[in-house]
């Protein structure tokens, strides 16, 4: 049920951060992106492939990979999927709020304000 929401959630932040993004339905989408990610480092293609990865493939750590890939390379959507990853305990992670909050901060500083917020709400809770 976490790693339903936890899908959910980040697709929400997908139509709300990145406008006219499509989710990728094709083999040459998947190639595409996975291109972009590995040769060309591109955040947002890094962050699409972890959610590709996660939904159509169920193989939770190599998304979480491109995950954090993504955040390494400034992707906000991205650092802001790990810290909801840590927050909730999402495929069979450890809720661990620091690193939860330590996620929501790079978002934060790489623009998503979404990440701003739930720093902000983690940081008064805990």
């Amino acid at each position: 049920m976490k790693n339903k929401i936890l899908i959910l959630i980040l697709y929400t932040f997908v139509f709300v951060s990145i406008v006219n993004a499509r989710p990728a339905n094709t083999k040459t989408d998947f190639s595409l992106m996975k291109d972009d990610c590995d040769f060309r480092s591109t955040g947002h293609s890094c962050f699409r492939l972890g959610l590709y990865y996660i939904e159509h493939r169920l193989e939770s750590k190599q998304g979480i990979k491109y995950l954090r890939k993504s955040c390494i390379l400034g992707s906000g959507i991205g650092c802001m999927a790990l810290g909801e990853l840590y927050k909730n305990g999402s495929f069979n992670y450890a809720i661990d709020y620091k690193k939860s909050k330590y996620y929501y901060d790079k978002a934060c500083l790489n623009g998503e304000k979404l990440g701003c917020r739930a720093y902000n709400s983690l940081y008064k809770r805990r």
